[in-house]
């Protein structure tokens, strides 16, 4: 589909790009996400997990499953594959020991 616009091109910039001001968008490399993105993508995780949140009976909040699970995992496969799984977390001793090799058969899946 062709147009007949001379401006279209520029009309898909900001002012100030067009003018040479600010640097002309680049592509991004290969897992990365905008700025702009990732705020647009927590603020609905954050209305999400707000929906989902419950207060015990002693005034605390946790999150309700399925998302205590799904962030809790995360949080491990994070730290297993940036080698900072440490005892000094929830998972002590042997349990992170026990949790390691879980993780490592879930992504070797």
């Amino acid at each position: 589909m062709t147009t007949d616009d001379p401006y279209a091109e520029r009309k898909k910039l900001t002012f100030a790009q067009a003018e040479g001001l600010e640097p002309l968008p680049t592509q991004l490399a290969l897992r990365q996400i905008s700025q702009q993105f990732r705020a647009a993508l927590w603020w609905d995780l954050k209305g999400i997990f707000e929906q989902h949140r419950e207060r015990s009976s002693y005034g605390h909040e946790y999150l309700e499953r399925p998302w205590a699970i799904i962030l809790q995992d995360a949080h491990v496969y994070h730290h297993l594959a940036s080698g900072t799984c440490r005892a000094e977390t929830e998972l002590v001793g042997w349990a992170c020991e026990i949790r390691t090799q879980k993780c490592r058969r879930k992504l070797s899946l």
